[in-house]
């Protein structure tokens, strides 16, 4: 039995090895998440808005095993998007009350046969400066054997269920090394 735990720490410690990526500044680390072809940005468009949900993952050593994501909503026709179908400054005001305090009831991780909800989440309020919002959600203990859904059910533009993938991979403790 000892041989055997013996074994599987070792094949562990290689898998874990061979898939790690170290970075030796904080730049480099952001280039590494930043680019589209790493898997960590992932997009959805419904109807007029595009859904850009960007990971970012646990890093070793990290004392409790989390993870962020960020999802950006942005217009197409690039318009700001709080103002989207003509409303009045009392709605824009409820869109901003929801994206600040209740939106954390309609966004989860679904993986595994379960949904995990965020335990933080965050709008950056940005007096329309830009067309764009930005939210950042928190998760903690994401430990998955299958693919990882994040899903957000729209409930101020109509757009319904929005489910972007991003591979398991991505969620391992050992994926990258801060």
């Amino acid at each position: 039995m000892k041989l055997f735990l013996l074994l599987v720490s070792i094949i562990l410690m290689i898998s874990c090895q061979s898939n790690k990526h170290e970075f030796k500044s904080l730049s480099s680390l952001n280039e590494f998440l930043n680019d589209i072809d790493n898997g960590f940005i992932q997009k959805d468009q419904s109807n007029q808005f595009q859904f850009e949900a960007r990971l970012i993952p646990p890093m070793e050593g990290d004392s409790a095993s989390q993870v962020s994501v960020q999802l950006r909503i942005s217009d197409t026709e690039n318009t700001p998007v709080l103002d989207y179908g003509n409303i009045t400054n009392e709605q824009r005001g409820y869109r901003e009350n929801y994206f600040s305090f209740e939106i954390k009831n309609d966004v989860f991780l679904e993986f595994d046969g379960k949904k995990v909800y965020a335990d933080f989440n965050h709008f950056e309020k940005n007096y329309g400066l830009k067309n764009s919002i930005d939210i950042l959600f928190n998760f903690t203990d994401i430990k998955p054997e299958s693919d990882v859904f994040f899903v957000y059910r729209d409930q101020v533009f109509d757009q319904g269920l929005i489910k972007i993938k991003f591979n398991k991979q991505l969620f391992k403790n050992c994926y990258v090394k801060s």
